[in-house]
């Protein structure tokens, strides 16, 4: 359409030229072109103010997109009978009073339904590529049929591009209208601007308005919302149906509609709606009928301050506060102080979502001690309210709730509610006190996902410590995802940093020699190093390629001889300058250099300044081991620091902590309980639910079934490895056979530690699907890489059937579209479910991966992934068939619901098999970053992916 209009606007500008210098010479055609720009600037300016709003707001956006062009064919069409001055003129003059005014507005109004990141892409695509690429067309066209056509025959030129242009436009207006629903079933309504809103087409708010009538309540509350920003929309013909929706959350969003927009004879409604309502429902109406600050009902209202439920006491407290002043605070005072101070937790959750149903932002102060409950639930609703009212000065208490993580996804959606402008400032301070910011503070600048958010992440890297950096690389390389970018030079000036700072550890550890007293803080210190090396890969990512330099990584850390040098040769081409120099130093000690070695004895005065250079590099646990190992601090210190070195040790000997790093092992030690036992005691019987792990300090314990001795254990033994990850009745009874000594490590405080600890997290993930994949290989199991399949989990009719609800009949064209939309979605469900990873998911985390995920396709023969390839996606097959093979091989023919790549997306290792497509094939692909991503937000992410890997290796552990 674009292009069209632009070679068409360039052959009636000839046109134009052309008669106008045939009509008039000199000084008269230099007259007549100051007159005619300046009156076309007049007509363009009066079409603006006072036709192209009421144009669009009548009759929407793809009404008036056809009108420039609709005008431009008649006038040419006129042309070519008449090629005279006054039809020239008037075809131009089209030109600059409805191609500047009203095609200009609908071209911004158009992108609309766009997600944001890529709006600006699509008008950068539109303006930098399609439009000046139409010019240079146009310009070579003038040249080449100049000599061949008259004035009447580019007229019919112009005509022909015309009806293509509007044809173009009728086909963008059902891609609008599409994208426009797909755009609210995705994200809602809140990305669309209500200035906006007011120009939807017509055939837009029919859609929308059908869809009012559609049993699913999430299509309902986003129309419903989109509706409501539209000052033009009349609610009050919908609202007795909604009233009588189904589904509660559609009964309160209708009321909350309502008392946002007051309408006229709101309380009839109201009045005849209450006596048959109850909780949350009644709760919002009280809210509602008291908007209308009607003195005749401050009575009624103040009467429901007595009700037993306390949501309706809550309404009641909320409406006469809001609307009645000081004489509603007077009377709702003494039961709202009643509520606030309550032991019961239920009411003070009910006080805790109050204050953002009253939004009142003055009001926040008795929200501060909701925030500081004792309650993980109270102080979750408290930051809901937080998030609606935005007052400065309750962020302080929503970020000291990001360390614990019972609160930090609700403290994290509070904060980044905040206007950016006003969240950044109030954050930016803990930054600069290390001890102060709480690790998970840069998922708030995640979050908000602007460029300024990345800039202020990343100018805070060089400053902060180690546990910190990886926070904010973590936060910083999803952010790229996006539409954010980092500056190369500054991401360029940290790698050299980093690698410096490698250089600098290699020195000091050099100087520690290979003495065997100091091996504990070489290796802590080794760990230090590689993390840093880690760190480098993970800047390259915010200025290359992501998946080329996380394939780079994968095959020179973890791959053979052969790997490493591909990857260093990647490298080489890649980078440039003082990177590429660095960068080749350390990969290339890597090889030479499997330790640390010293060439000579090292003086003491050398030995206490590395001891002195890594103390200050701030790592608490390199901190300790150094202590330890110097025996300093005082006795009591001493004492405690030897009890949790000792607990490492430990926990090292055990096979589900074998690879945690010393580091990840001391955070899963300060977790462990004593627990001292007598002989005969019984620790746990058969079928007790099982959320612990035990380890055996000292002492026997036997292991019963049906009263019959079938093992023991003793010392450095331990029991429960399984409950630790999935809760599920013990198989055993077990019983202390002499007095002992246990660690026990409760499932809650591991996952809480994993939770806390994203790299710790990762680390087990990887250890449990390596050692499947250990497993698999060794009894020659096909599945143990590719193709990765799973039985059908038992809630998958449900989850069909959940994602079938979002299928709705609106109108006859738009139930096609929104069919499209909801059945891209639906299959998506459909393959997901089918993925063992995925099995004990929530229907509603389902439906967010299958919003998530790509839709990638494949021509028959096409690769899709190659054997011995480091991958970090999944696949599961939407339509056609993937043949998995070895060489000629064929090991497999996987169909439409089957999946292969699973276990990639866990430790990113090399491919088993090679995957290529049979026939045309759609594939839906999901990446290692997506679902760690969802993990860190997710607890119950965490653990299903845990207790899938857990379930797998059942009776290896």
């Amino acid at each position: 359409m674009s292009a069209t209009l632009v070679l068409s606007l360039t052959f009636i500008d000839y046109q134009f030229k052309v008669v106008l210098r045939g009509s008039l010479q000199n000084d008269e055609l230099a007259g007549f072109m100051g007159s005619f720009y300046g009156f076309a600037g007049l007509l363009a300016l009066a079409v603006q103010v006072f036709a192209a709003g009421k144009l669009l707001t009548r009759f929407g956006v793809m009404t008036a997109i056809l009108v420039f062009p609709a005008a431009l064919f008649m006038g040419s069409v006129a042309m070519m009978f008449m090629p005279v001055l006054a039809l020239a003129v008037a075809v131009k003059g089209s030109d600059k009073v409805l191609g500047d005014t009203i095609n200009s507005s609908v071209n911004q109004l158009v992108m609309l339904p766009i997600p944001a990141e890529w709006r600006n892409r699509a008008k950068g695509f539109l303006d930098g590529v399609v439009r000046n690429g139409a010019k240079g067309i146009a310009g070579i066209s003038l040249i080449a049929l100049s000599p061949l056509l008259s004035i009447e025959q580019f007229s019919i030129v112009v005509a022909i591009l015309l009806v293509g242009c509007i044809v173009a436009a009728v086909k963008v207006k059902g891609a609008y209208l599409k994208t426009l629903l797909s755009t609210l079933k995705t994200r809602g309504s809140g990305d669309m601007d209500d200035a906006e809103l007011d120009f939807m087409d017509p055939a837009s708010i029919d859609l929308l308005t059908e869809t009012l009538k559609s049993t699913d309540k999430q299509q309902v509350i986003y129309s419903l919302r989109t509706l409501c920003g539209m000052e033009s929309f009349d609610l009050m013909p919908s609202v007795a149906a909604l009233l009588r929706h189904p589904a509660e959350e559609v009964v309160v969003e209708t009321l909350i509609q309502m008392e946002r927009r007051k309408f006229p004879r709101m309380e009839e409604e109201l009045l005849a709606f209450l006596p048959a309502t109850a909780g949350a429902i009644k709760a919002q109406a009280l809210i509602t009928l008291a908007a209308t600050a009607d003195e005749r009902f401050l009575d009624f209202l103040s009467d429901n301050l007595e009700d037993d439920g306390r949501e309706i006491k809550a309404g009641a407290i909320a409406g006469l506060i809001k609307y009645y002043g000081i004489e509603g605070m007077f009377r709702a005072v003494g039961t709202l102080k009643e509520l606030l101070e309550s032991r019961d937790e239920e009411d003070r959750m009910a006080m805790a979502a109050l204050f953002g149903q009253i939004g009142i932002k003055l009001f926040y102060k008795p929200l501060i001690p909701l925030l500081k409950d004792g309650s993980p639930l109270v102080r979750k609703f408290a930051l809901q309210s937080a998030a609606r009212l935005q007052v400065p000065e309750l962020a302080s208490y929503a970020v000291a709730l990001l360390r614990n993580s019972d609160t930090r996804p609700h403290a994290l959606e509070a904060l980044a509610s905040y206007d950016e402008a006003l969240i950044i400032p109030l954050l930016e301070p803990y930054f600069a006190e290390a001890a102060e910011a709480p690790l998970h503070l840069p998922k708030v600048y995640e979050r908000i996902g602007t460029q300024g958010a990345l800039d202020k992440l990343l100018a805070h890297y060089s400053a902060s410590g180690f546990e910190m950096k990886g926070m904010l690389l973590e936060a910083m390389t999803r952010m790229k995802s996006g539409h954010a970018q980092a500056d190369k030079a500054k991401v360029t000036e940290l790698i050299v940093k980093e690698a410096e700072l490698y250089e600098r550890f290699s020195e000091k550890m050099a100087r520690l020699g290979e003495n065997a007293a100091y091996e504990q803080v070489l290796e802590a210190a080794s760990q230090l190093r590689s993390t840093i090396v880690r760190r480098i890969f993970q800047l390259l990512e915010l200025i290359y390629e992501a998946g080329t330099i996380q394939a780079v990584y994968s095959s020179w850390s973890e791959g053979d001889a052969r790997q490493q040098a591909n990857a260093m040769e990647v490298m080489d081409q890649l980078l440039q300058g003082q990177v590429r120099i660095e960068l080749a130093r350390i990969m290339t000690a890597r090889g030479a250099e499997p330790g640390v070695h010293s060439k000579g004895s090292a003086q003491s005065s050398e030995i206490n300044d590395s001891f002195s250079w890594l103390l200050e590099q701030g790592d608490e646990w390199l901190a300790d081991v150094i202590r330890h190992t110097l025996g300093t601090g005082l006795p009591e210190e001493r004492a405690e620091l030897a009890e949790r070195m000792e607990r490492v040790r430990v926990l090292a000997k055990y096979p589900l902590f074998r690879e945690l790093t010393g580091r990840g092992l001391s955070a899963v030690a300060a977790s462990l309980r004593t627990v001292r036992v007598e002989r005969g005691d019984v620790i746990f019987r058969v079928n007790d639910p099982g959320d612990s792990l035990y380890l055996l300090q000292s002492g026997t314990v036997g292991i019963y079934r049906n009263d019959e001795k079938i093992d023991e254990r003793k010392q450095g033994d331990s029991f429960g490895q399984t409950a630790i990850l999935v809760n599920r009745p013990r198989t055993a009874t077990v019983i202390a056979e002499e007095n002992g000594v246990l660690w026990r490590l409760d499932s809650a405080d591991f996952y809480d530690t994993l939770f806390d600890k994203t790299d710790i997290a990762m680390a087990m993930m990887k250890m449990l699907s390596r050692r499947l994949r250990t497993v698999l290989a060794h009894h020659h199991d096909p599945a143990a890489n590719e193709p990765e399949e799973a039985a059908e989990p038992p809630e998958g009719a449900e989850l069909a059937a959940a994602a079938k609800e979002n299928l709705s009949e609106t109108t006859a064209d738009a139930a096609s579209e929104a069919q499209d939309a909801q059945g891209l979605l639906l299959r998506r469900v459909l393959v997901l479910q089918k993925i063992g990873l995925f099995a004990h998911l929530s229907q509603e985390d389902i439906v967010q991966l299958a919003r998530i995920v790509e839709e990638v396709a494949y021509e028959a023969g096409e690769t899709v992934v190659r054997m011995d390839e480091y991958g970090d996606a999944l696949f599961g097959i939407i339509e056609g068939n993937v043949r998995v093979h070895r060489g000629g091989d064929t090991v497999a023919i996987l169909g439409e619901g089957d999946c292969f790549g699973e276990m990639a997306v866990i430790d990113s290792g090399p491919r088993s098999a090679s995957c290529t497509a049979v026939v045309p094939t759609v594939l839906l692909q999901l990446h290692r970053e997506q679902v760690f991503s969802l993990c860190a937000q997710n607890m119950d992410v965490l653990k299903c992916l845990m207790r899938v890997l857990s379930d797998r290796l059942k009776g290896l552990l």
